[in-house]
């Protein structure tokens, strides 16, 4: 009989696939695995990079993202080619026969995501108004008939 780990965000397991971003804000992949001493965060997909960064180093969750208390500069030397131990590590996708190896509690943060409305470089006032950017030529149009006539005429 396999136990099922309650899968909600109050704690790390339930991290397991969220974002991690570093303290300058670039994303470095997705929680892959967890124990109480390290975080293993996992980027890339043909070649897998494995983070083990130690629990102490991690800053809190957001609601959105997970952070980390180290720069873009600092993370990589927690990097390695190698990949964590079930036995050891409570990793994304494995069926466990008992419960996996103790967690630490989260902390919770304030967060440091910002909303789609202070992304948005062409929103300036907040107004709800659509945008139509050409994926091809990076041209702003306003008007959605606007948009398809400008690919017709440019790109086909």
């Amino acid at each position: 009989m396999s136990v099922s780990v309650d899968p909600d965000k109050s704690n790390y397991i339930g991290l397991i696939n969220e974002s991690v971003h570093t303290s300058d804000d670039l994303d470095i992949g997705d929680v892959y695995a967890i124990n109480k001493f390290f975080l293993v965060v996992k980027r890339g997909y043909l070649r897998m990079h494995y983070y083990y960064i130690p629990i102490e180093k991690v800053d809190g969750w957001d609601g959105h993202v997970l952070w980390l208390a180290l720069s873009e500069e600092e993370v990589i030397k927690y990097e390695r080619d190698i990949f964590p131990n079930p036995l050891r590590y409570y990793v994304k996708g494995f069926e466990y026969e008992e419960m996996p190896p103790p967690v630490p509690n989260l902390k919770q943060i304030a967060s440091k995501s910002k909303p789609f409305t202070e992304m948005n470089p062409y929103n300036k006032d907040n107004k709800d108004i659509d945008i139509f950017k050409c994926d091809l030529c990076d041209e702003v149009l306003i008007k959605e008939d606007e948009y398809k006539k400008h690919i017709v005429e440019r790109h086909l």
